[in-house]
């Protein structure tokens, strides 16, 4: 993966003091937050990191994992078909940028801080609350529902609450009004949504095709032959391949 290297990576210094955390932890929070786009979003792979620390992708996956909700979030899209269309990393630790250098983020021109005006985020988390609210099966209690979702400011759980309004939607398609459906003033409110929330599990159930091939292959391995796969010109087939010659090897 080539790229232009004349970009700088911030380190606060809430996570350069943080004793518990590692070197390589506090470089990758760094990384992700100016690896991230407009939206907060970073979509580097475990195996892209894995690369650029020289260690394994099992060990770029402790690494999230530890840094996970303290300075990092995932970030789940799915589908309307409550499939998982994508996954992405957010950074959550506040970010100030340093003085001017002569060098660019990532994404220079989409580049995203922390310390952005009150008044954007009010008026993206009320888009978003729009956009989540129009999926919901049963559009009662607005006013309630939108108290709560104004109140998380984490894009990170507002993108868990859209994954499990969009999942919940595809559950209860044609039964709209049948009165089991939840209200979405209840299903916010009283954080029903966390109930459809897919866990990790189902994500890279979704993720990674379930093939013959793949048995007796370690999940780790599998993520990594799937990811080098999807670089092909057919994933699927050169997964196959991959799998059947690891299973050899």
């Amino acid at each position: 993966m080539e790229e232009n290297k004349n970009w700088y990576a911030v380190i606060t210094a809430d996570v350069l003091y943080d004793a518990a955390i590692t070197p390589r932890q506090k470089l990758l929070v760094a990384m992700i937050a100016n690896m991230s786009n407009s939206k907060g979003y970073c979509f580097a792979t475990n195996k892209y990191f894995s690369n650029v620390f020289g260690c394994s992708v099992s060990s770029i996956q402790r690494d999230i994992s530890a840094l996970e909700g303290k300075y990092i979030g995932r970030v789940i899209e799915l589908d309307e078909n409550g499939e998982v269309k994508y996954r992405a990393l957010t950074p959550i630790a506040p970010m100030t940028p340093p003085p001017s250098t002569g060098a660019t983020t990532p994404h220079s021109t989409h580049a995203i801080y922390n310390n952005i005006s009150s008044n954007n985020k009010t008026n993206n988390t009320q888009t978003d609350f729009e956009e989540v609210w129009a999926l919901f099966p049963k559009k009662k209690d607005k006013h309630r529902a939108k108290k709560y979702y104004d109140s998380k400011s984490r894009e990170s759980e507002r993108a868990d609450i859209k994954a499990a309004v969009i999942r919940y939607a595809a559950e209860r398609k044609g039964l709209e009004k049948d009165q089991y459906t939840i209200t979405g003033g209840n299903f916010f409110v009283n954080e029903r949504w966390r109930e459809y929330v897919p866990t990790q599990e189902e994500i890279e159930a979704v993720k990674i095709p379930q093939i013959s091939e793949s048995n007796g292959i370690p999940s780790e391995k599998l993520t990594e032959l799937w990811e080098l796969a999807q670089k092909q010109s057919d994933p699927l087939q050169y997964f196959k391949s991959f799998c059947r010659m690891e299973v050899s090897q």
